[in-house]
């Protein structure tokens, strides 16, 4: 098979004569991050480069994906992407589509592609096979046509779905038989997932605050084909990282950011005294209906049907600035129910080896189904006057190593990290986006890197926040006082009792609303509900009526 190597600004691809694209190579600012077409991240060799996703030429992650587990009636199903724990359950393509199908490729546009070019012409073979895209004439199909020839695009023409400055897109779905995988109990859900990654390239477009992150959509479909309905479902977003050498990396969790996240707290034989951290942040969440909850169940059926219950709630997915925000009338989008981390092959929190252990692990328990108790966990420790009674177990390690305060990882070694979403249902062809972001930094010592990767990450967060439209250049405008875009700061003091300071900024005048939430993503406060001009904001949270640690 003949391969040929063509060099860009951004990325180094391979093309292949013999065969379709199976593999892509993202070589941008400093990060080097392989893929394949059945959802493995990092642990990809593309010759002569080798696998793992890499920093300054240093490996940050062995391995990237994620597990997800479920119900289809009374029986559970666990499965996943997840190379180092040895779970490979997903085959390139579509549900029911042919292995040798030409088009169960990865597919890849840049913002800088010329409009209406290769890239874009190939993408129809992508929407054939279930890619969305900008429909700018309004009919339904993708034409990528220069309708008014003046070699430009135009709102009233179509254009692929362009996620950041570099966009590489795929589908695969659950079809390895049960006799090959880990779980040989498990049969195929007819779950198919259309990833999405992408990236900024911060040197051609000056996004500084975005060039250490790589950011993984996933839009999962239960394709209906075994059951309507999988319930009680929950994604983990799942990671090997090894920080240059391996067999010393640590576990933590930052509830405030939604992350897990892998550091150091020494120096690394091959980073030097700087070794990075790396955050695993959730940033979309799955949809959930819940009856009389976000919906008035009309019909007392126990699912939302539009027109004849009454929504009370919606949930929000971004698609970017392109496409813009898809509604979800009758229910909200829930937030992380947990996060953990275990050390490989580990009698008591190794890899997971059945269906059911698997499933603990993204409910936080431990790998035989009891819950962690932070005052008796013999991987981790409670420093700094913190009362481990308090601390909330299904957070694992939720302290700060930079200060040696709270919940933390004991001894460093060989471990995998996983941050997960509440419960939700997979209905027939009802499409679930949840978003994800890697994110690593060096700072000037292993512990400063946890301190700098955290600043990456709120911009990171706020940049999502925007529908991926504006970019994280700054908050105030020093000069002239002036509000520049939207921030949700960290609440102070935290933790706290019984009272908090939550600020905020917004660079114009609108409805605005507060709201906190328990682990559950039940609503347990409204703060703020009222028109609010353009400016920065405060308000104290009183939870002296609330139940500790939720």
């Amino acid at each position: 098979m003949k391969k040929t190597y063509l060099c860009l600004n951004l990325i180094c691809l391979i093309f292949t004569t013999a065969f379709p694209q199976t593999q892509f190579r993202f070589d941008i600012n400093r990060i080097v991050l392989p893929i394949d077409n059945n959802g493995i991240l990092a642990d990809v060799n593309i010759d002569p480069y080798g696998s793992g996703g890499k920093l300054d030429n240093v490996i940050f992650l062995f391995s990237g994906g994620f597990f997800m587990s479920g119900y289809n009636g009374d029986s559970l199903w666990s499965n996943g992407v997840a190379s180092a724990s040895l779970v490979k359950d997903y085959l390139p393509g579509s549900v029911g589509s042919s292995e040798s199908d030409t088009r169960n490729r990865i597919y890849v546009v840049k913002n800088i592609d010329v409009p209406f070019g290769t890239s874009w012409q190939n993408w129809s073979d992508a929407v054939s096979i279930g890619a969305s895209f900008y429909d700018g004439d309004n009919n339904g199909v993708y034409n990528p046509v220069d309708i008014n020839s003046n070699g430009v695009w135009d709102l009233n023409e179509d254009k692929p779905e362009i996620l950041g400055d570099l966009t590489a897109w795929c589908v695969f779905n659950d079809g390895v038989p049960s006799s090959q995988r880990r779980f040989s109990d498990i049969e195929p859900q007819g779950i198919e997932i259309h990833q999405t990654v992408f990236c900024y390239d911060s040197l051609n477009t000056n996004y500084p605050n975005l060039e250490n992150t790589i950011f993984v959509r996933y839009r999962i479909i239960n394709k209906g084909t075994i059951t309507t309905v999988l319930d009680s479902v929950i994604f983990g977003l799942w990671a090997d990282p090894d920080i240059g050498c391996c067999s010393d990396d640590k576990v933590g969790t930052d509830t405030l950011l939604n992350s897990t996240f892998d550091y150091r707290t020494s120096e690394d034989y091959e980073f030097g005294i700087n070794p990075p951290a790396v955050y695993l942040t959730l940033l979309q969440f799955p949809h959930t209906y819940i009856p009389n909850v976000t919906f008035v169940d009309n019909n007392s059926n126990g699912f939302f049907e539009l027109g004849i219950d009454t929504p009370s709630d919606t949930a929000e997915y971004y698609l970017g600035k392109d496409i813009g925000t898809k509604k979800l009338p009758g229910a909200r989008n829930i937030i992380n129910s947990s996060s953990m981390g275990w050390k490989k092959a580990d009698p008591y929190s190794g890899n997971p080896g059945t269906k059911l252990e698997l499933r603990n692990y993204l409910r936080a328990l431990k790998r035989t189904g009891q819950i962690v108790d932070p005052c008796d966990w013999i991987y981790t420790f409670v420093t700094g006057g913190v009362n481990c009674s308090k601390i909330n177990p299904y957070y694992w390690a939720s302290g700060d190593p930079v200060d040696s305060v709270g919940w933390l990882w004991k001894t460093g070694s060989d471990v995998r990290t996983m941050v997960n979403t509440g419960m939700f249902r997979l209905l027939q062809n009802e499409p679930v986006n949840i978003i994800g972001a890697y994110t690593t930094v060096r700072g000037i010592d292993a512990l400063n890197s946890i301190s700098v990767t955290k600043e990456k990450v709120k911009a990171v967060i706020r940049h999502y926040s925007t529908n991926f439209g504006q970019f994280p250049t700054g908050i105030i405008n020093s000069n002239e006082n002036v509000v520049s875009e939207f921030n949700l700061s960290q609440n102070y003091p935290n933790p706290f009792n019984p009272s908090t300071k939550i600020s905020w900024q917004t660079p114009v005048g609108s409805w605005q609303t507060l709201k906190v939430y328990d682990v559950l993503g039940n609503e347990v406060a409204t703060l703020v509900n009222e028109y609010k001009t353009a400016g920065s904001y405060e308000i104290e949270f009183d939870a002296s009526k609330l139940t500790s640690g939720i």
